[in-house]
């Protein structure tokens, strides 16, 4: 999966991204001496990393998984779902339309083995849902 921000300004939209992180204006969002943003709440930190690619049509960004554990679907979501909002919150001005792609697309993604689906429910969690 990988989100594609429609823009003909690619740099100027990353550049924004790098600045709002730098003056705090975003909060739940930092970036590595790689250029990789990471998701800073507790429970998602350093769990993954997005990368960002200037591409012909716009700014695309693919997920990194850490080495010693598999991404789960949640927290695949998680991050491309909160980098969207992200960026449709602070730079909205600077792009025209966002497409996410499915799960399995590897232009961008750069992680070792698969995607995880979440475990089972219990029998007693069924219940509680039904």
């Amino acid at each position: 999966m990988s989100i594609l921000f429609s823009t003909n300004k690619p740099k100027t939209l990353l550049e924004r991204l790098r600045w709002c992180i730098d003056q705090n204006h975003i909060e739940t969002w930092t970036y590595d001496g790689n250029g990789d943003f990471t998701h800073t709440p507790n429970q998602f930190r350093h769990m993954a990393w997005m990368r960002p690619f200037i591409v012909e049509d716009g700014l695309a960004f693919g997920i990194i998984g850490r080495k010693d554990r598999h991404l789960t679907k949640g927290l695949y979501g998680v991050y491309h779902g909160r980098l969207a909002e992200c960026v449709t919150n602070h730079a909205d001005d600077l792009f025209t339309a966002s497409v996410q792609t499915a799960i399995g697309n590897t232009r961008f993604d750069l992680f070792d083995g698969p995607v995880v689906p979440p475990p089972a429910l219990s029998p007693m969690e069924r219940l509680l849902l039904s």
